[in-house]
């Protein structure tokens, strides 16, 4: 099916890696050209994108920082002339109890996986509202439709994301830019490492497909959103690549593991502050 995408032009952000490289390496199969922008640009993923035939510019860009997204649409605009296509998908997790966080881990989570999703669009969206036209791709998280245990910061960012995402329907739709969701499940990428550490049987357990995901499965899927000719009529949705975990509550501890988390370790005493 054609998707009519051939021609047109893509910043990707933490498109080096996992989902964010498969959804890059799905668009530059359809001929977009491709700007990627990680911490720490992986120059292999970027030949797998050239040898698709399409220009792939990696950007080297901190998108925690409000310097370094800007930086990145910049660049990308310099090189590519425009950005038709905008995915959003640079993330970070860290794994704190409650009682246990560390403000600068909050707010580095915040910073990058909703700040730093601000500070983009903020300016991507610009010239798509010039041009009366463009595609805004959000990569959530089913972290946001459940809470599992450790995890308060990234979730308090997707749900958030979410919310942004929803806000930008909203007010771009008047200028000819569609606005959805991409929210992937369980997949075998570095920021779910932790999770592939626990017992294998209770992981599949949550999702009814009985397997994890794997980053090219996300790639049609964002290809249909982006798309203005297979999703003209599609914004302000959420698309779940998740096996079916969505669908499920998120139990991976037990009771006795849970009250552990946050009890006080031998050597803190409940009057410090941190």
């Amino acid at each position: 099916m054609d998707t009519d995408l051939a021609g047109k032009t893509a910043l990707i952000t933490g498109g080096s890696t996992g989902i964010g490289r498969a959804i890059a390496l799905a668009l530059g199969a359809e001929g977009v050209a491709l700007a990627v922008a990680s911490r720490n640009p992986d120059r292999e993923a970027i030949e797998e994108m050239r040898a698709l035939g399409v220009s792939a510019l990696a950007i080297p860009a901190d998108l925690s920082t409000e310097k370094g997204a800007v930086h990145a649409v910049r660049t990308a605009i310099r090189a590519l002339g425009r950005i038709d296509l905008l995915v959003v998908n640079a993330a970070t997790a860290h794994h704190e109890p409650v009682t246990k966080v560390t403000t600068s881990k909050w707010d580095q989570t915040l910073r990058t996986n909703l700040t730093g999703a601000m500070w983009v669009c903020r300016k991507a969206c610009v010239g798509m509202i010039e041009r009366g036209a463009g595609s805004v791709l959000i990569v959530g998280s089913i972290a946001q439709y459940f809470r599992a245990p450790a995890q308060s910061a990234y979730h308090v960012s997707k749900t958030a994301l979410a919310a942004y995402a929803s806000a930008l329907a909203v007010e771009l739709a008047p200028h000819g830019i569609r606005v959805n969701m991409l929210v992937p499940g369980s997949f075998p990428t570095a920021l779910n490492a932790p999770l592939r550490d626990q017992d294998e049987e209770r992981l599949l357990a949550d999702i009814p497909l009985c397997r994890q995901g794997r980053p090219a499965e996300c790639g049609p899927a964002a290809v249909f959103l982006l798309s203005d000719r297979l999703a003209s009529y599609i914004t302000g949705a959420e698309l779940a690549v998740s096996g079916g975990m969505h669908l499920r509550p998120i139990v991976r501890i037990s009771r006795r593991e849970l009250k552990a988390l946050n009890e006080p370790d031998s050597s803190e005493s409940l009057s410090d502050e941190s």
